[in-house]
């Protein structure tokens, strides 16, 4: 039996958007900069959360999670797909395209930051990997 993270979490939501934010430039493919509104989670309680408990995103905006360990991420309870861009040493380093109820999605190479956006999203802006990131 499965069990639905949504019931589990309900009683902890933490309101979006969450209070921290940071602008994030990605310089793609064609050396053009791409701006990210990024929400910042940083408390256990907004990774654990993150995307969880919402319907969509807008077009330049995403969710930062800085990571203090390399594993998995679940897709259970999503609303909608998403993008995970991994980076380390201010550099995308993959992309992984995650579906509604992925389990067990992890990044082959280490990253020290999950960027979460609409999936589409590189393809659309033309961000691939070795692309460099500003902070």
């Amino acid at each position: 039996m499965k069990i639905k993270f949504l019931n589990i979490l309900k009683e902890g939501v933490i309101d979006y958007p969450f209070k921290n934010t940071r602008k994030l430039t990605i310089i793609n493919d064609e050396g053009k900069k791409v701006d990210v509104q990024c929400e910042l989670a940083q408390k256990p309680e907004e990774k654990q959360q993150g995307l969880l408990h919402r319907y969509s995103l807008c077009d330049n905006c995403g969710v930062l999670f800085d990571s203090d360990r390399n594993s998995g991420y679940h897709m259970v309870d999503m609303k909608f797909p998403i993008e995970m861009i991994f980076i380390n040493g201010g550099q995308v380093v993959e992309i992984i395209s995650a579906g509604i109820d992925e389990e067990n999605i992890s990044p082959t190479d280490s990253f020290s930051m999950n960027l979460e956006v609409n999936d589409g999203f590189s393809k659309k802006n033309n961000i691939s990997v070795g692309n460099n990131i500003i902070y």
